[in-house]
């Protein structure tokens, strides 16, 4: 509709360009985000090489290592890591950074803190599934 000059939309479309503009700003934002938030760019090259971040909950970063070496490593650029996590995502809310060895014990110990009594029986399956793709990937690694 044309009144004077100006063009008249009616409240509903306006509301729809609106929110439409909002989703799409908010995945463009999101798609950078995860894009630039590699575990790759957080630590050094060696690090990062023998770790890889595992899970966020709760504000802490697990990471899992491959060898106890990359654990000592994870402890001593902690520090550092924190300042760039705090500095670039702040959305993320890490607060700490714990490392662990990178085994099937260690992904049952982290899974038992976080999962709840009530977990049905598919989410154990995938976990299993989880599991044994990791062990899979370990033993083609081995084998090089």
């Amino acid at each position: 509709m044309e009144d004077e000059g100006h063009n008249i939309q009616s409240v509903s479309n306006i509301l729809k360009e609106v929110i439409l503009n909002i989703h799409q700003s908010c995945q463009d934002s999101s798609s950078q985000v995860r894009s630039s938030l590699k575990w790759e760019n957080l630590a050094d090259k060696t690090l990062a090489k023998g770790s890889y971040v595992k899970s966020i909950h709760e504000g802490v970063m697990i990471i899992a290592c491959k060898h106890s070496i990359y654990l000592q490593l994870v402890t001593m650029q902690k520090r550092r890591i924190l300042q760039v996590l705090r500095k670039n995502y702040p959305s993320l809310a890490i607060v700490d950074i714990r490392g662990v060895l990178d085994t099937v014990e260690t992904i049952k110990e982290i899974t038992s803190h976080t999962e709840k009594k009530e977990e049905t029986d598919m989410e154990k399956d995938l976990l299993f599934e989880q599991i044994i793709m990791r062990i899979r990937r370990l033993g083609k690694e081995g084998e090089r």
